[in-house]
């Protein structure tokens, strides 16, 4: 096993003290399980896993991956630290995300993004091992790698002509099985979020939103923090007869100026806490036409009922795709359509670069610093300037998912739920 101490290990790869004080507790259990030529520091362990990343060509990516492995060859702290990567993506309880470590490896340089590359892929293996134990057929786990493409893609975007990636976590859930990709889009299993509106639904079918006790909201309706001074104070009331409370319409916007009043004997809330309510994450690297987007949920209804024997009430998602401001500067774009064909609810901000980071590869400065070279890029600056760059949340009940055509929620919700 390598011996190496730490401070010798941060000094050769460039790393100042914040790395090794985060390293410093994990250390030794970092340096457990080193193996002589761990399968993923190959070049036919990254020929049989990178096609399925949909990412750059391999031919573009391959000479950079070349003098990768040479590297790590000459230089075992190189090495040592696709080791400590993976372990502590993929081994450790808790994970370890890695966020401390700087983007460049001064041994790499421009190279560094193929080495967190390699350590990101790494993760296949656990993967495919965590799959076989659950049933679920190996296709789910390939399919799920073009994540890594997407986010090939930011940093691209970031750091013009280099390949690669920075140090990410997300792929542990995988490991986990708590994260599935399942057609376009990725479902993260949890039960009902906090930031999700209360839902009931009427034996017909029909359903109710209202707004969760004590959601702070401006005059506009947009959703507040909790510290933020606020217009309007929702509350929701219950009692063993009815439930009352503010209506959100289709659009994500509370009506203020009423009360709805929901009778016990005709109305049942849509889900219960311990239900399974999976959240929608959406990869990026490719475009999300509707078409995709409904067929997945579909598919992902069937998924959770074959192999996991789990009824979803209804999936959610909250993202800065659904910034309700895209419905006015992109109105015929796919994350305009996919908000507007799910039923929106109020989401509290994400702050106001919410979604920089993956059109523009950082998020560090304004987005007017930067050169936009897309509609969305413009769109952002645009919304920016505006102060309504923003998050926004959407819920489809899984029984609902077939209705989703021409704005169904909107048609079929124009008149207020009685």
């Amino acid at each position: 096993m390598n011996t190496v101490q730490l401070e010798d290990f941060c000094r050769i790869l460039g790393f100042d003290q914040k790395v090794c004080f985060h390293l410093e507790p994990h250390w030794q259990l970092l340096l457990e399980k080193q193996r002589e030529q761990p399968e993923y520091l190959t070049a036919a362990f990254f020929e049989r896993y990178y096609p399925y990343c949909n990412g750059p060509d391999i031919d573009l990516v391959r000479p950079q991956l070349e003098q990768v492995l040479y590297k790590c060859g000459k230089l075992p702290e190189l090495a040592l630290l696709l080791h400590i990567l993976q372990r502590g993506m993929y081994e450790l309880n808790p994970a370890l995300n890695f966020k401390f470590l700087p983007d460049t490896i001064e041994p790499l340089g421009e190279l560094s993004g193929i080495l967190f590359l390699l350590a990101v892929l790494s993760g296949i293996t656990y993967i495919e091992q965590s799959y076989n134990e659950a049933g679920v057929p190996l296709s789910y786990a390939y399919e799920a790698l073009k994540w890594i493409g997407g986010n090939m893609q930011v940093y691209s975007i970031a750091i013009k002509g280099r390949f690669g990636m920075k140090a990410n976590g997300w792929m542990r859930h995988l490991v986990d099985k708590k994260l599935f990709r399942i057609g376009r889009l990725e479902y993260l299993l949890h039960p009902s979020p906090a930031w999700l509106s209360a839902i009931y639904r009427r034996q017909d079918g029909k359903i109710a939103v209202l707004c969760q006790d004590g959601w702070r909201f401006d005059k506009q309706g947009k959703r507040l923090a909790d510290d933020e001074k606020a217009d309007f104070v929702s509350r929701l009331q219950e009692d063993s007869l009815s439930i009352s409370g503010t209506p959100v319409s289709p659009d994500g916007l509370p009506d203020f100026s009423r009360k709805v009043t929901l009778q016990r004997q005709l109305w049942s809330p849509l889900l219960s806490p311990w239900d399974l309510c999976p959240s929608i994450h959406i990869p990026g690297g490719e475009k999300m036409p509707f078409d995709e987007v409904k067929q997945s949920m579909l598919e992902a209804r069937e998924f959770f009922s074959k192999y996991f024997q789990r009824h979803v009430p209804l999936f959610c998602c909250c993202s800065w795709i659904l910034n309700p401001a895209w419905e006015h500067y992109l109105p015929n774009s796919n994350m305009a359509r996919f908000r507007r064909e799910c039923y929106a609810i109020p989401a509290v901000s994400w702050g106001d670069k919410a979604g920089m980071f993956f059109l523009f590869g950082r998020s560090d400065v304004s987005p007017l610093e930067l050169e936009a070279s897309n509609s969305a890029q413009k769109a952002m600056q645009e919304a920016y300037k505006n102060k309504e760059l923003a998050s926004g949340a959407v819920f489809v009940p899984s029984q609902d998912i077939e209705k989703l055509e021409n704005e169904y929620y909107r048609r079929e919700y124009a008149a207020p739920v009685k």
